[in-house]
């Protein structure tokens, strides 16, 4: 009885850890999605003030 019961254990913990996994890389995708969205954000947001910085320092020199 024992003996029959380790490999399902076995698999059962594979399959597990396939699981895991699966939702180990949908979160990573997930996050790396939001980082990606705010590095643009961020980018979009330093090009807005250097080019108010620039329209400053025309209307200067």
């Amino acid at each position: 009885m024992i003996k029959k019961g380790l490999p399902d254990n076995k698999a059962k913990k594979e399959l597990w850890n396939k699981i895991k996994r699966k939702l180990c890389i949908q979160k990573n995708d997930q996050r790396m999605e939001i980082a990606s969205k705010k590095n643009e954000e961020a980018i979009q947001q330093e090009k807005r003030i250097y080019m108010s910085m620039k329209s400053r320092l025309g209307d200067i020199v």
